[in-house]
């Protein structure tokens, strides 16, 4: 049926809510009972006041049972008044008949008979009452105690009663006549076999149309004496509900509690028990009402109330889902309505509903292809869920198909309790930007999430763990941060900066290391001895070349004074070019170091600089929480003096620029440019020696330039030697640059195992709460953690590698083998661990499969760089803290598709503590029904408590196990030019379960049928 008619409606009304928790009184007496009266005689003004009193009773009392001592005048009596346009706010009237029954409680001096009511449907007429139950209900009554010996037997009417009555005083000694109406003695003098009682219900015609319930008061006072410990127990547990009438809901718990403690029937009912008018000081009075029940006002309502009473019943001042929901208005949504947008063209029907939605949970049925999904997405649409893309009806190859959409010509519009309104056309999609005001999860989303659980990304599965943990943050460790990525920067922020400074210096310990590695290579000793042969040749070669001496003129010329005088100007100009030359080599020497603490003044300036900015956000941090405090002292004293290290990059800079101007060639006042001119003038003197001189002078050149080059060659050859020595402690000096290395690595593990901690502090509080989690901790066995994974290191491992050179890894099939193997091994929990996994990795890469030392760098990709690599493994930059789950026992890996999805759905239903509407699509799909029954149903009773759950399903155990407070059914009509029909109701509504079992069930022969081959 269509929901535009208001009138083919088949959903109840709902409060404002649009809950069906309503009051229920169910022992409400009439004036006749009241007062005792039993003479059947028309009430006249204490009529009035009851159905006034009846009348003022607040909007949640909807239904009521009209009680009666066995007869039905006051049930008939209210239904005429409410015939006659009275009790309107009342819907439902039920007749109850208390009858006193052959059980006694108290003590021998106090005996009191014990209560048994029969509530009645009241689709049953007080006629049929009568003639299929009252009529047949007969009594004897031993009347051995008067003078006579008679026995009165009879079937319970009034005539009977007054009968009964006369021959009570009949049979009495005078002075022991009672002064009473007959019919009241003869009432007071009778009592129901609660075996005939139950006898006479056993009737087809009444079947299902009774319940029964006991008052708790005079059960208590049954004492549990030896021999009536089972007739006590048998009695409370035959009846469906047990009647007491509460002071307050303090005695009315304590009630409650002693009947489980008891292991006896605890189904208990607060009632008026209204012998009383409503401006009585007594307690049992009209209107004292401790008793809801969830459902429609029905008399089936009541029943499902037995076999849900949990779930269904509440016994207090107001239903903590009802306080729930009128806290958080904006949490629940109250009606989805969708409609054709005004200036639609579209032929086709498809939308038109007004909806009112049950904040509990409501369960969406129908055939395949009926429009559930459309539905749910529609109204996550409308909610911006963010899940567009996994969207199956809202589709651009279905619903928005580019070619004819029909999304274009319809708009929904969702309110909320508090009165809001969120509204889309349905080609429009989710934003980004915008608040979600519901989650959606479509089968798509499900079915991905349970695919990539297990991969090395980052997968949806943990996007959602993260939200989900960080809703557990108490508020105030939260630190003002909007999601736990901000928070855990936050935390984390020193640390990180910590490993940075690690980093860097694992940086020259990796060059140190690499530099070791080349040297044990056979390449490297080949050409050291190579180097060292064609160094010894080189030098043997040139001492070959050793210039003849000449000797001095001195020795055998006899000089005249200008010769003399030449030769001293020559060996002057000599000497001031060897100072020159000494001085430019010194000036050298000093301008490289120069330039180095240059730089270093830099990085110190930098540095400090960049210390200082950082301490002036802390320090600004620190004063907010000082101000925050309210703390006048100070809690900071910190002062950089960058005046000294500017002042000394100032003296080196000039200093180097000095020398580098000195040293300038064009600098006519510089070392240079004077040795260049004294070069000059000593070529000029030479030249004007004579031959001995001249080729004296000549020798004196060539020696000198052929010894420093002897000495060069000396220099390098000892060095040579020197590193051939230090071969001979390579692997000792290697083994220690390397265990450095590793502790620089042990030391960074250090600080992501901190990170770690914070992690491990952010999960403690879900944890806490999965744990004082019944369903949780004993179905599920949640256990969060928090691993030190190491998602990336294959791929980025092997992406340095060149898997067609030589060594451990290669072949591309082999080498990932093999990472895998390692990686199985691996243990990143502990230091030892990582230790073992770093020496592992490099003595693979130390040897070939001949086991034969081979190149770090003849294993990797050209492209690839050593100091890269290194950096990557030894930096652990590919060890992070992740937040990871076990169910049972079992990593999240490990799960079959089944157990994934129970992980899941369990997850958002019982974990997430978002509170906004959850929408499922088909939660059943991949899980077994023994898992639905065990685990998914108590989820979803445990989740409707505290949101509201909207859920397409085909499973019984979902929508009836569950007790779906709503079920719509979905329907779409072709023929009625595609018509997307719903149709809504509770369970108990006829019509409603009648598509309930032809849909979930099969049709009702084929669950009967099967039920007959269980049973």
């Amino acid at each position: 049926m269509n929901m535009q008619n208001e009138k083919d409606k088949i959903y109840e009304k709902t409060f404002e809510d649009g809950s069906k928790w309503y009051k229920w009184d169910l022992h409400v007496h009439t004036p006749s009972s009241i007062i005792h009266n039993y003479r059947g005689k028309d009430q006249g003004e204490q009529w009035d006041k009851f159905i006034e009193d009846l009348e003022s009773l607040p909007k949640e009392f909807k239904a009521l049972g009209i009680n009666d001592y066995l007869f039905l005048d006051g049930y008939e009596k209210v239904l005429e008044y409410k015939n006659k346009g009275r009790l309107a706010n009342i819907d439902l009237i039920l007749p109850v008949i208390e009858f006193r029954i052959d059980s006694f409680a108290g003590t021998e001096d106090k005996l009191k008979k014990m209560n048994i009511h029969v509530i009645f449907s009241n689709h049953l007429t007080p006629e049929q009452i009568k003639s299929q139950f009252l009529s047949k209900l007969s009594q004897s009554v031993n009347l051995d105690h008067l003078e006579s010996k008679e026995t009165w037997h009879g079937v319970i009417d009034k005539e009977s009663l007054i009968d009964l009555g006369k021959q009570i005083k009949k049979n009495s000694l005078t002075s022991k006549t009672p002064d009473c109406s007959d019919i009241k003695l003869g009432f007071n003098n009778l009592f129901i076999s609660k075996d005939r009682l139950f006898d006479s219900l056993d009737n087809t015609f009444l079947q299902d149309k009774y319940i029964t319930a006991i008052g708790k008061t005079e059960w208590s006072e049954f004492k549990w004496s030896e021999g009536a410990i089972a007739s006590k127990k048998s009695l409370i547990n035959k009846v469906d509900f047990v009647f007491t009438s509460a002071e307050n809901t303090k005695n009315l718990n304590k009630s409650k509690e002693q009947l489980k403690t008891s292991n006896v029937n605890s189904r208990l009912m607060d009632c008026s028990d209204a012998h009383h008018y409503s401006t009585s000081n007594e307690k049992d009075k009209i209107g004292k009402c401790f008793t809801w029940i969830k459902g429609d006002l029905t008399f089936d309502a009541l029943k499902y109330a037995i076999v849900e009473y949990e779930q269904r019943v509440y016994l207090g001042d107001e239903p903590l889902k009802k306080l729930l929901v009128k806290n958080n208005p904006t949490k629940y949504i109250k009606n989805v309505e969708i409609k054709k947008i005004n200036e639609s063209s579209l032929d086709e029907s498809w939308f038109n509903l007004d909806l009112d939605l049950n904040p509990d949970l409501v369960a969406i049925i129908g055939n395949k292809g009926n429009g559930k999904s459309a539905l749910v997405e529609i109204i996550g649409l409308a909610g911006n869920s963010k899940t567009d893309e996994h969207f199956l009806f809202l589709h651009k190859d279905k619903f928005q198909t580019r070619k004819n959409n029909k999304s274009e010509h319809f708009k929904v519009k969702i309110k909320m309790v508090d009165g809001v309104t969120f509204e889309k056309k349905l080609s429009d999609s989710s934003s980004e930007d915008d608040v979600s005001k519901v989650k959606l999860i479509p089968q798509n989303l499900l079915e991905k999430i349970c695919n990539d659980i297990s991969k090395s990304e980052v997968s949806e599965f943990e996007k959602e763990l993260r939200e989900i943990i960080f809703s557990h943050v108490p508020e105030a460790d939260r630190l003002g941060m909007a999601d736990i990525d901000s928070l855990i920067e936050f935390k984390t922020k020193e640390t990180n900066f910590e490993i940075d400074e690690l980093k860097k210096e694992l940086n020259s310990s990796n060059q140190k290391v690499k530099v070791l590695e080349e040297m044990r290579l056979d390449s490297y000793l080949s050409k050291l001895n190579s180097d060292i042969t064609q160094t010894k040749q080189e030098l043997e070669a040139h001492i070959l070349t050793q210039p003849n001496k000449v000797v001095s003129p001195e020795v055998n010329i006899q000089q005249n004074e200008e010769t003399k005088l030449l030769l001293k100007n020559i060996q002057d100009l000599e000497n001031r070019k060897n100072q020159f030359e000494i001085e430019i080599d010194n000036k050298s020497i000093e301008m490289k170091k120069l330039k180095i603490l240059s730089e270093d003044a830099k990085l110190l300036v930098d540095r400090m600089k960049s210390a200082e900015s950082q301490i002036g956000k802390i320090k600004g941090e620190i004063n907010t929480y000082k101000n925050i405090l309210e703390i006048s002292d100070s809690l900071i004293e910190f002062k950089l003096n960058l005046d000294p290290v500017i002042k000394k990059q100032l003296e080196i800079n000039n200093t180097l620029k000095n020398i580098e101007k000195y040293l300038d060639m064009t600098n006519e006042n510089g070392a240079n440019f004077k040795l260049i001119e004294i070069k000059n003038e000593l070529f000029d003197k030479k030249s004007l020696c004579d031959e001995p001189n001249r080729k004296y002078q000549e020798y004196l050149e060539n020696f000198k330039v052929w010894e420093s080059k002897k000495l060069k060659l000396d220099g390098i050859l000892e060095n040579l030697k020197l590193k051939r020595e230090d071969l001979n402690n390579l692997e000792n000096n290697l083994l220690n640059a390397r265990i450095y290395r590793n502790s620089i690595s042990k030391n960074i593990f250090d600080k992501i195992i901190k990170l770690s901690n914070v992690y491990k502090n952010l999960y403690q509080p879900v944890q806490n709460f999965v744990d004082r989690n019944p369903i949780a901790a004993d179905k599920l066995d949640f256990k969060f953690n928090v691993s030190i994974t190491y998602s990336v290191f294959k791929e980025k491992f092997l992406e340095y590698i060149d898997k067609s050179s030589a060594g451990n890894f290669y072949g591309s099939e082999e080498s990932e083998k093999l990472i895998n193997t390692i990686l199985s091994d691996a243990d990143f929990e502990t230091i030892d661990g990582l230790e073992k996994f770093l020496n592992t990795i490099q003595s693979k890469l130390d040897k070939g499969k001949n086991n034969k030392f081979i190149s770090i760098s003849k294993q990797l990709k050209k492209s690839s760089n050593i100091s890269d690599f290194y950096k990557f493994i030894y930096g652990l930059e590919y060890l992070t803290p992740k937040f990871t789950m076990k169910l049972s026992g079992k990593e999240v890996a490990q799960l079959s598709p089944g157990e994934k999805g129970t992980l899941l759905l369990a997850f958002y239903l019982l974990v997430d503590k978002r509170d906004f509407p959850l929408l499922i699509d088909q939660p059943e799909d991949n899980l077994d029904n023994h898992t639905i029954f065990d685990v998914l149903v108590p989820c979803i009773k445990e989740a409707k408590k505290r949101r509201q759950i909207i859920m397409v399903t085909h499973n019984p155990n979902l929508a009836v196990v569950c007790d779906a407070e709503q079920i719509i059914y979905s329907m779409l009509d072709k023929k009625d030019n595609y018509s997307v029909k719903y149709d809504s109701g509770a369970i108990e509504n006829p019509k409603i379960k009648e598509k309930i079992i032809n849909v979930l069930e099969g049709t009702m022969p084929a669950f009967k049928n099967r039920q007959i081959k269980y049973i």
